[in-house]
């Protein structure tokens, strides 16, 4: 996206850290945190179902634009309109301050 402005960053996600929590057996465990709201963009998205165990379950792949700052990595996580995403890739344009977070939808 050429010279994108501030203002085509106009959709709310909540973004999720990975962090690590005991459980009640005090066993080290991965967890998430309480999640931060931010803006993006969202630029691409794709679906499709894939069949397992013989059941289809739905798959979505998005790309959104956010604010390079933020500091998203690959192990984090993006809720936009309701549906779970990994963030699977980051491409960072520090000339334009954006980064692209190539996504797919959570099957937990």
């Amino acid at each position: 996206v050429q010279g994108m402005i501030a203002g085509e960053m106009n959709e709310r996600a909540v973004l999720y850290r990975p962090t690590v929590k005991e459980d009640e057996y005090g066993s080290k465990v991965q967890a998430w945190d309480g999640g931060t709201q931010l803006w993006v963009q969202r630029v691409k998205v794709s679906g499709r179902f894939t069949l397992e165990a013989s059941e289809l379950f739905p798959d979505y792949d998005a790309e959104f634009y956010c604010r390079i700052e933020h500091g998203v990595t690959e192990f984090c996580r993006i809720r936009h309109d309701g549906i779970l995403y990994h963030v699977g890739n980051v491409i960072n344009n520090r000339r334009k301050g954006t980064a692209l977070l190539k996504c797919a939808k959570v099957n937990d």
